[in-house]
C-alpha cells in the first residue's frame, strides 16, 4: 500500500498528490500513546526523586553551613 501511495504523481511546487488519494481502511498495530504515557510516567517520577534527593542535598549543605558558623 505504501508503495502504491509513493508512486502517485505530485505537484512539484506543492509536493501534493495530484489526483485526491483515498484511505479506505488503516490498522494500528501499537498505540504509540500508551508507550508516550509509559516513558513519561517513569521520566517524572525520576525527575521527583532527583528532585526530592536534591531537598535533602540542601538540608544537608545548610546544616553543615549552621555548623561552620557556630
Amino acid at each position: 500500500m505504501l508503495s502504491k501511495l509513493e508512486r502517485v504523481p505530485i505537484d512539484p511546487a506543492t509536493d501534493r498528490p495530484l489526483k485526491p488519494v483515498i484511505l479506505e481502511d488503516v490498522q494500528v498495530f501499537g498505540d504509540p500513546f500508551e508507550e508516550y504515557k509509559q516513558r513519561l510516567g517513569r521520566r517524572l517520577k525520576r525527575e521527583e526523586e532527583e528532585r526530592l534527593g536534591r531537598g535533602e542535598k540542601e538540608k544537608l549543605k545548610e546544616e553543615r553551613r549552621k555548623d561552620r558558623t557556630t
